[in-house]
């Protein structure tokens, strides 16, 4: 065993177990991707046939390890994936989430800055927590915060902002394939929590396939791809690319996460068949409807998922500003129906106690929720998650999914 900043290509982790294959020859197996696999839930290694009879002095992991993950992973959202919405998420089914991404810079800098983004409880987990940036030191001392309270430590290499854009990071460091390898070693090398990574694909084929290489030999231990470019973002937001995510899977001895694409809960099955992915993260459809990720059909009502998120929110606070967007996003389709309820959540609060404004939106959610009671309302738009199949309003926004 040995160390170093090997990312260039070769060998990939430093520290390799041999196991007996199905053919009797021994198989390498990253010993970090074991680790990050049992914590997870994953289980990487898919057919190949690995025996693991030898692991860990003769220990049964493949209990332990489990079956790719059923329900979906919910997706690093700025201001969106906090934890209150990733607890409402679990308290629907969902197991692995995200945080929001993390500016490494502030978050290494800043006490107030990681007291206010960062906020995580003991049933908060599997976490992983996601940081963006474009120094290796840097990183490294933000990551360093969080050791020990998540699973693994994400790089953002998805983001497609023009904030993205001006600070360096995110889908913009994609074309920097040697400086992302030089992060990822030495994040690898220097913390004790396991690295992932989180791509968009580029638009050649073979960088995206070489891209993914290189960052599984500086040290990946999971890899999540949007199959979407960095250009194709909101309205021309396009057909994700399946096929490059199935091709990625193919290659990889670490566990690959599919993103993009998904809707619906029969969407992911469809991109699990399409990719033979590990596990598939939802973002944008689970905003709207957080009951997705286990696939709930038909799910709550949206004003029975507002109310729950109102009830997490009331145990693991958060600013006004994140709760009305989680709201509007939640009800948007019956707040289409009803447009007087929108302008009550989106009126000015002015009050420092979060918890009469919370009251307040109950008020306004329970009002809204009596508006359906005994058949009042049946207009689609008011109940889109009642089938498998269901158009969502506010993630079909740039989809030519609006229709009723």
């Amino acid at each position: 065993m040995g160390g170093g900043d090997d990312y260039g290509g070769g060998t990939g982790f430093s520290w390799q177990l041999a196991v007996g294959g199905s053919d009797g020859a021994p198989t390498s197996v990253g010993v970090r991707d074991l680790r990050l696999c049992w914590l997870l839930g994953l289980r990487f290694l898919g057919d190949s046939g690995i025996g693991w009879g030898m692991i860990a002095e003769g220990q049964d992991l493949v209990g332990r390890l489990g079956f790719p993950l059923r329900t979906l992973v919910v997706a690093p959202m700025v201001d969106q994936s906090e934890l209150a919405f990733r607890m409402l998420c679990r308290k629907y089914g969902a197991s692995l989430c995200f945080t929001p991404m993390l500016h490494a810079r502030l978050f290494s800098e800043s006490a107030k800055y990681r007291r206010g983004k960062f906020t995580t409880v003991a049933e908060d987990r599997p976490l992983l927590v996601q940081f963006c940036g474009n120094d290796p030191e840097v990183l490294l001392t933000a990551a360093r915060h969080v050791e020990g309270q998540c699973e693994a430590v994400d790089l953002n290499l998805g983001c497609p902002q023009n904030i993205a854009k001006r600070g360096r990071y995110g889908a913009f460091l994609l074309e920097h394939a040697d400086l992302i390898c030089r992060i990822v070693a030495h994040l690898s090398k220097h913390l004790t929590t396991p690295v992932s990574c989180k791509i968009r694909i580029l638009a050649s084929r073979t960088q995206t396939l070489d891209l993914a290489r290189r960052v599984e030999d500086a040290g990946c231990g999971l890899l999540t791809v949007h199959g979407r470019t960095k250009e194709q973002n909101k309205e021309r937001v396009g057909a994700c690319d399946w096929d490059i995510i199935r091709e990625i899977k193919a290659r990889a001895s670490v566990p690959v996460i599919a993103n993009g694409g998904v809707g619906t809960f029969t969407e992911a099955e469809a991109c699990r068949a399409a990719t033979g992915a590990d596990a598939i993260m939802s973002a944008e459809a689970i905003l709207e409807n957080p009951a997705l990720v286990a696939g709930m059909d038909p799910a709550p009502s949206p004003t029975r998922m507002a109310l729950d998120y109102l009830d997490m929110v009331a145990r693991y606070p958060d600013t006004k500003k994140v709760v009305q967007s989680h709201l509007f996003k939640m009800l948007h389709g019956t707040l289409t129906v009803h447009p007087a309820f929108r302008a009550q959540i989106a009126r000015p609060f002015k009050g420092k106690d979060m918890s009469v404004y919370l009251e307040a939106m109950r008020e306004c959610v329970t009002e809204l929720a009596a508006l359906h009671g005994e058949g009042r309302c049946d207009d689609r738009r008011c109940y889109p998650h009642r089938r498998t199949d269901a158009y969502y309003p506010w993630y079909g926004r740039h989809r030519g999914l609006v229709g009723v």
